[in-house]
């Protein structure tokens, strides 16, 4: 296994997406979404991917590591073209290219409307599927097929028991938060997903991990998934930390008083906001 957990020099010139060989419709959705010089993380992590290599990165929120592999596997995506069609499937099976596994539904919305950004006008379609809301709606657009799919790892067996989708042609696999997942009691789920259903070797993808935290867990999923990969952390002695790029206040207030301070504070905000009280 190559495991790379030193500094590696980067090109000076790489530290815009101007400077990345991308295709011209996606440079055009990343630079609508407002990216323009890239993170740490993007510099880091993208054209290793590009170049086909497996990659395990420790990124924490706020580091842009959802562009960071969104951008090269839809890239990829569009210089490879639309596979050729399956009549062995069935009709109402989606077939995803790209799988983005990740723990929480609030996590997995926010990267699918994200994706949707990224794949804007490239004839690609993404799908969602997670657990804690009904499974109507998310039959019905998964019938219909996708080319990424983000899952929970729990919705996702349901949909595969289900005959509902097949990892057969996944050429790209992710694991966002890993030890989140771990943390949460996914091992299993996540083994009988990489290892029990119809997805194929290790050799026959490109794998990519990101981790706030790289535990001799995490290490150990990285090493059973993964062909020979690199390691990828801003600071090593910093990686249990919180990105040093947020800033980070704290109000104490009573808790009846907590949606009233949200909102005054919402007020004098710009852009977008998770909140959790």
């Amino acid at each position: 296994m190559l495991f790379h957990n030193q500094p590696i020099d980067l090109p000076t010139d790489n530290k815009s997406f101007n400077d990345l060989t991308l295709e011209e419709q996606l440079k055009s959705n990343l630079l609508q979404m407002g990216f323009q010089q890239m993170t740490p993380i993007q510099r880091a992590v993208i054209p290793f991917i590009l170049e086909n290599k497996d990659i395990m990165g420790c990124a924490q929120t706020g580091s842009g590591k959802t562009v960071a592999f969104l951008a090269p596997i839809v890239n990829k995506m569009i210089l490879d073209g639309p596979p050729s069609s399956d009549k062995s499937l069935p009709k109402n099976i989606s077939a995803p290219l790209a799988l983005i596994l990740t723990p929480t539904r609030e996590l997995a919305e926010q990267i699918y409307k994200e994706t949707r950004k990224v794949i804007h006008k490239t004839g690609m379609i993404v799908a969602k599927v997670y657990g804690g809301v009904p499974i109507e709606n998310q039959l019905f657009y998964i019938s219909n097929g996708c080319d990424l799919l983000v899952a929970t790892p729990g919705r996702l067996i349901d949909f595969i028991k289900r005959e509902m989708v097949t990892l057969s042609s996944v050429k790209y696999l992710v694991l966002d938060e890993a030890d989140r997942m771990l943390e949460m009691g996914f091992e299993d789920q996540l083994n009988e997903i990489i290892f029990q259903s119809d997805l194929g070797p290790a050799t026959s993808r490109i794998n990519m991990m990101f981790s706030a935290t790289f535990t001799a867990q995490v290490r150990s999923i990285a090493r059973n998934i993964m062909n020979e990969f690199y390691f990828f952390t801003s600071n090593i002695d910093e990686e249990n930390n919180a990105n040093m790029n947020i800033e980070q206040n704290l109000i104490y207030v009573e808790d009846k008083e907590k949606i009233v301070k949200l909102h005054e504070i919402l007020q004098t905000l710009k852009g977008s906001v998770i909140s959790k009280i």
